[in-house]
This record gives C-alpha cells, sequence and structure tokens, in this order.
C-alpha cells in the first residue's frame, strides 16, 4: 500500500509540472493579446453634402498595414482604402455627395485580418 501512495504522490507530481511548464509555454502567445488597435477621426467633422473634402484620419495602427474605412449611415455605406504610414497613421479623402444628410459612423478595419474585427470608430455629420 505504501509503494502504490508514493507512486500515486509522484504522478500527481509529474502532472503538476506538465501543466505549469505548459502554462510557461503559452504564456509569451498570451502576451501578446488582440492587435493593436487605434483610434481614428474626420476633418472637418461637419461636411457639407458634396461640397467639401472630408479626410478620414487615424493614428496608433501597425505601420504598413491596409486599412479600410467603411463609412454607413442608416442605408447606405461606402468604403475608403488606404495604408498606414511608417509613423502608425494614415489619411483618406472623399468628396462624394452622400445620398442622405446627418451623421455618418467611420468603422477601421484591416482588409487583410482573417476576421474583420473594427479596429477604431469615428463619426461626421453631413448636412445642407
Amino acid at each position: 500500500m505504501h509503494l502504490s501512495s508514493h507512486l500515486h504522490r509522484k504522478l500527481r507530481l509529474l502532472a503538476i509540472g506538465a501543466l505549469v511548464i505548459s502554462g510557461l509555454a503559452a504564456s509569451p502567445a498570451l502576451a501578446k493579446g488582440p492587435a493593436p488597435s487605434g483610434q481614428c477621426w474626420v476633418t472637418p467633422d461637419q461636411v457639407l453634402n458634396g461640397g467639401t473634402t472630408y479626410t478620414v484620419e487615424g493614428s496608433g495602427f501597425t505601420p504598413g498595414m491596409l486599412v479600410d474605412a467603411f463609412i454607413t449611415d442608416a442605408y447606405y455605406g461606402r468604403w475608403l482604402m488606404g495604408q498606414v504610414g511608417a509613423d502608425g497613421t494614415f489619411s483618406m479623402s472623399d468628396g462624394t455627395a452622400f445620398q442622405l444628410l446627418g451623421q455618418k459612423n467611420v468603422s477601421i478595419y484591416n482588409p487583410m485580418a482573417r476576421n474583420l474585427k473594427v479596429l477604431a470608430q469615428c463619426s461626421f455629420n453631413v448636412y445642407w
């Protein structure tokens, strides 16, 4: 009986050691966490419909990364495409008229990612 108890303790210790080692091996992968997200804004934030060029800008993104800005309201959407510069910023401009006035929401995505997660959001208003 003493032998099986001793063997049982050794196996338990071995199992705990394996768990600790696997946890340490996984910790660098867990430390990476989610991809870094940045921030965005639109200049100007009040846009005359079809008469003002607006610029979607952002910072805090991975240099060289492709970014898409999806601009939406309640019914319509449009895409702007750009690339992040070496300093982690991007800038995309458009002056095309919108079909509806009011608030437009901007969501920034990485089009090369396997799953399209929103990296940043901002908004602006369109008026006559």
